[in-house]
């Protein structure tokens, strides 16, 4: 997931109003708003660090103050924001932030490749993430949100309601709303354009486009387990764990929901049903064990290489018999596992050193060989989390590279593992691929100049010619309004943007819809006598404001701001 550079998220770190006025070193004020020097030298430092990610090199003299200047500006769109929640009494909960990135997550998110699968962004993957990852990653995105995101898109709709919205403004969305008006709708067809396409063009859009015609690289890796056992204190604690469990069951505990506690799913407890057997072909000491209790009786914890057991006598006749066991692993605890991590690096080292082959002599292991993996590919080897860092490994992905080795509780082993093939990153040839190029070069610049046409005729103000092209068609409209359109090349957003602009007397603009070019042109205008409710009105005024209105809002504020220095 790439990361939340520092935009508002370095104030994320401010907490300006809790001790800002106690502080004895102050770096300025903004709006009399004292900001204690450790926390502007931990934003600028953040900006600091935020230089290097993004340019890889140190910032020159004019740079360093230019990022003083940009930590100023941050600060202050920070106490700008905080003043204006506290003046309108807007407020955000976790809940609130969790909702708003579960419906609309952000881009950086929906493009990472950590949520997607096949390609294609997974939401279901997000929404895990969101409940049960506790990395700082995923905690910042959330933070974000619900500190800013939410609390910004409240006071949005503030002051659209209660400060920018003129008497003059009201008057003019109250008409385009009540307007009914007659049009012309012009439409150019793209795909009916002839475009040539010269073979130099499909070799520049080959060259400059390798990854589109890539051929998926893949590795190939053999990987084998170095079995860890359980020591005495890790083998005693499982007795123990088995002690507890007996004592369970023998009130009644239903085995197959103890196994699911959190306590024993994460111990690998077990509860498996041996099916009805002849009696002779079972284990001789565990019959006569079973003999001396009932049906439905459990026999005390007995250990056995490896685990644990609890046996229960299910049924038994004269030649068979059935009974089921609950099986505790002899696994290897965190400190075991710590203290042979120097020999699974020394192991690791081998591997490297003399192959998986030899080592497989060596250390009396036994190695898998997978092959043709490819690189996108999410390959569960393991449980993720005991899983190589893939990304990490493809980095330095080599013949004969060998990942730092990973412990697998599942396999009581430490995971080792040496890639034992690369292909590398090949294209297909361009012969094989002119054709798709062909189509795909066509369809952009038949695009292009469709749109240039309209945009031609906008300019001058005549659209005689565009018509007489074999590509446009036009449609005489009458009484249409918000409410009433006749056409589905129009949307309501297409025309109240056309009504609106004749109304300010502006040029008509050329929209896409459905893969043609649509220029609306807003010829008689007549007006009804309806209420128009609020809602409405203030949902079509934020759509009559220029994309950025939020930014200029706040870069108005900034200016506004008084800011007193004393560094």
């Amino acid at each position: 997931m790439k990361p939340v550079y520092y935009l508002f998220a370095i104030a994320l770190a401010l907490t300006l109003f809790s001790c800002a006025s106690t502080q004895e070193h102050i770096a300025g004020t903004v709006n009399g708003q004292a900001i204690p020097m450790d926390q502007f030298a931990s934003s600028h430092r953040g900006h600091y660090e935020n230089f290097y990610i993004l340019n890889e090199r140190g910032p020159s003299m004019e740079e360093k103050n230019e990022i003083i200047k940009l930590t100023w500006k941050d600060i202050t769109k920070h106490v700008i924001l905080q003043q204006q929640f506290r003046r309108f009494n807007i407020t955000s909960s976790l809940q609130e932030a969790l909702d708003t990135l579960h419906i609309n997550p952000p881009v950086y998110i929906v493009s990472s490749p950590r949520f997607q699968k096949d390609g294609v962004f997974d939401r279901a993957l997000f929404v895990q993430a969101l409940r049960y990852d506790q990395s700082e990653e995923i905690q910042a995105v959330i933070r974000q949100y619900r500190d800013y995101y939410v609390p910004i898109a409240k006071l949005k709709q503030k002051l659209i309601r209660k400060e920018l919205m003129t008497s003059r403004d009201k008057k003019l969305i109250k008409n385009v709303l009540n307007a009914v008006v007659d049009l012309e709708l012009i439409s150019i067809d793209p795909s009916l354009k002839e475009v040539s396409i010269k073979n130099e063009d499909i070799q520049f859009y080959y060259d400059t486009n390798p990854g589109k015609f890539a051929l998926e690289p893949k590795y190939s890796v053999a990987y084998g387990y170095l079995r860890l056992d359980a020591s005495e204190e890790d083998i005693s604690l499982c007795q123990a764990h088995a002690d507890t469990l007996y004592q369970l069951l023998q009130k009644g505990a239903d085995p197959a929901e103890l196994i699911k506690k959190p306590t024993y799913k994460d111990r690998q407890v077990s509860w498996a049903q041996s099916g009805f057997m002849r009696i002779s072909d079972m284990d001789q000491k565990l019959y006569v064990q079973l003999c001396q209790i009932k049906a439905g009786q459990y026999l005390p914890p007995y250990t056995q290489p490896g685990s644990t057991a609890i046996h229960r006598l299910d049924q038994m006749t004269k030649s068979m018999i059935s009974y089921s066991t609950m099986k505790i692993p002899h696994l290897p605890g965190s400190e075991t596992v710590d203290r042979d991590k120097a020999r699974a690096l020394q192991s690791a080292m081998l591997l490297e050193t003399i192959g998986y082959e030899a080592t497989e002599h060596e250390l009396d292991l036994q190695f898998t060989i997978k092959k043709n993996i490819p690189f996108n590919s999410q390959w569960q080897l393991d449980t993720p989390d005991n899983r190589p860092n893939e990304e990490e490994m493809l980095k330095t992905l080599r013949k004969g590279y060998v990942p730092e080795p990973v412990f697998s509780y599942e396999q009581s082993g430490w995971l080792l593992m040496q890639v034992t093939d690369v292909m590398p990153l090949t294209r297909k040839p361009v012969a094989e691929v002119a054709d798709q190029i062909r189509r795909i070069i066509t369809k952009a610049k038949a695009h292009d100049y469709a749109l240039k046409d309209a945009q031609y005729a906008i300019l001058n103000n005549s659209f005689t010619s565009l018509k007489n092209q074999v590509e446009t068609k036009s449609q005489l409209l009458t009484a249409q309004s918000i409410d009433h359109m006749d056409a589905e090349l129009l949307d309501k957003n297409m025309l109240f943007e056309s009504i609106l602009g004749k109304l300010r007397n502006e040029e008509p603009k050329a929209y896409q819809k459905d893969g043609l070019i649509v220029v609306p042109l807003v010829q008689n205008i007549k007006y009804r006598k309806q209420k128009v409710d609020n809602t409405n009105l203030y949902l079509y005024f934020e759509k009559s404001l220029p994309a950025d209105w939020f930014d200029q809002w706040m870069n108005e504020q900034v200016k506004k701001a008084k800011i007193v220095y004393k560094i």
